[in-house]
């Protein structure tokens, strides 16, 4: 009897460990969740905006369509001014992320840096250059 005792003391603390784990695991993934909560909500936010932004982007026009744009299935569009603003700005910021490769020189110009004298020309007229734009820009 007394081993018997000692076993369901034993599945006591045991299932009491158990029960503090889990509440321990539940308040951490609720602190974890808390702060996730407001970034789910503004990205929905955002998702919504969006969605409106992108009711916006065409309007609906009366024109005619030939027989041979219906067969193919394809519907005319025109974009609305919002539209193509917001086109145009999307086009903008994909064109400034394009990287030039300016490593890369014509072998007329290697042959131009090579010679130190050159390079030094080629440097004082690149600083006139810059000094010039850098004056208009002041205006």
């Amino acid at each position: 009897m007394d081993n018997e005792q000692k076993l369901r003391d034993y599945l006591k603390r045991a299932t009491a460990d158990l029960r503090r784990s889990r509440r321990r695991v539940g308040e951490l993934e609720a602190a974890a969740l808390g702060s996730l909560l407001p970034a789910l909500s503004s990205w929905r936010d955002r998702a919504r905006a969006d969605a409106r932004a992108s009711d916006l982007c065409y309007r609906v026009t009366w024109c005619h369509v030939s027989p041979e744009q219906l067969e193919a299935g394809t519907r005319p569009a025109c974009l609305s001014d919002f539209g193509l603003n917001l086109l145009l700005q999307r086009r903008v910021h994909h064109f400034s992320r394009v990287v030039v490769p300016t490593f890369e020189f014509q072998p007329a110009n290697e042959g131009v840096l090579r010679d130190p004298q050159q390079r030094s020309t080629v440097r004082r007229r690149m600083r006139q250059h810059l000094r010039k734009l850098r004056g208009e820009a002041g205006r």
